[in-house]
């Protein structure tokens, strides 16, 4: 087995409602090798969401270690949390999150602004990460010129942009038919396979599971492996 690029410790998150607090992981232990694709499978509300904003350093767990590529996300300050979805965290989600008023090109090209990146280096990796996902003809049109397809093929162009060693994808194909949802799983794992990234994937459908070569399912505050 490689090295883990993920690994979670006896993590537990709860959130405190007016009803009382609710668990939604009770210490969970997890480890991702390096390069693995990986599914999260459950119902609507089961945490796997909550699971992808800790591994993403949006949320922080209430007690337990999420270390990725070795760091512990629970050691860094908000602006290093910024820092460190910028740089190391590429997000896909299931309803795109594309801004309506930027065109294509510029979705793509807003992920790099927080890194720094020279205008020709900016403009390189937008023009190689569309053309990666078959989109260079649609760079100057807007999100609602585009299928739903079209538009989550975008917004996998806009994670990949900066080459993260990780992709999380938050139900990708749940705005999708089948037919589409197939063309969106293969641009996932082609880009996986072309960066070397570890790509983490929430679902509730069967056919992201059986993409993928390791499955948990979520649910109850527990993380059981499936495959």
């Amino acid at each position: 087995m490689s090295e883990p690029m993920i690994e979670l410790t006896s993590v537990t998150k709860e959130y405190h409602l007016a009803s009382g607090p609710v668990t939604v992981l009770d210490k969970v232990d997890l480890t991702i090798p390096r390069g693995d694709i990986v599914a999260l499978r459950g119902v609507s509300g089961s945490g796997k969401s909550t699971l992808l904003h800790l591994l993403g350093a949006i949320d922080r767990p209430t007690s337990g270690t999420v270390k990725v590529d070795g760091l512990d996300l629970s050691s860094l300050t908000p602006a290093g949390q910024s820092d460190f979805r910028a740089r190391s965290i590429g997000f896909v989600f299931q309803f795109f999150n594309l801004m309506p008023t930027l065109t294509i090109a510029e979705n793509v090209s807003s992920a790099l602004e927080p890194l720094r990146v020279n205008r020709r280096e900016r403009d390189e990796a937008v023009r190689v990460s569309l053309a990666s996902v078959g989109l260079m003809d649609q760079a100057n049109k807007y999100p609602a010129q585009l299928s739903g397809g079209q538009q989550q093929r975008a917004a996998i162009a806009r994670a990949i942009a900066k080459k993260p060693p990780v992709l999380l994808a938050d139900e990708p194909t749940g705005a999708l038919d089948v037919n589409t949802a197939g063309v969106v799983l293969d641009y996932l794992g082609k880009m996986q396979s072309e960066m070397g990234c570890t790509l983490i994937i929430a679902t509730h459908d069967p056919v992201v599971s059986d993409f993928t070569k390791t499955v948990y399912r979520v649910g109850g505050g527990e993380l059981v492996r499936e495959r």
